[in-house]
């Protein structure tokens, strides 16, 4: 039977010979449990305030999204009034979700600037 040769500093871990009383590494005691460590609940964060953002960015967000609203919202009822298969089946739901995003994009942003949440 073989005996292990090397012991584990319990505080740093370390693999130290056996026949050493303290770690090579933090010199702490071998034979002792290492130290406990209190643990703290932690504080609450305080969850910063979320700005409306700027109004040249809330124009710039609208002059992007709402043409892309507008085209995909038409699309989907020219696909849906000339369907003939399958790809214009994806196409349609296709549309109809990013039309969905961006609605949804427009209302959180304009939603944030006339709304701010307290």
């Amino acid at each position: 039977m073989t005996r292990n040769r090397y012991a584990i500093c319990p505080s740093c871990h370390a693999m130290n010979p056996t026949f050493e009383a303290t770690c090579d590494q933090c010199r702490a005691p071998l034979s002792e449990p290492p130290p406990l460590v209190s643990i703290q609940p932690p504080e609450p964060e305080l969850r910063e305030k979320r700005r409306p953002p700027r109004t040249i960015v809330l124009i710039g967000i609208w002059m992007v999204f709402l043409p892309n609203l507008l085209g995909t919202a038409y699309l989907a009822v020219y696909v849906l009034r000339h369907r003939g298969g399958l790809a214009e089946f994806i196409i349609f739901w296709g549309e109809v979700g990013l039309t969905c995003l961006s609605f949804l994009l427009l209302y959180w942003v304009t939603k944030n600037y006339f709304f701010s949440s307290e």
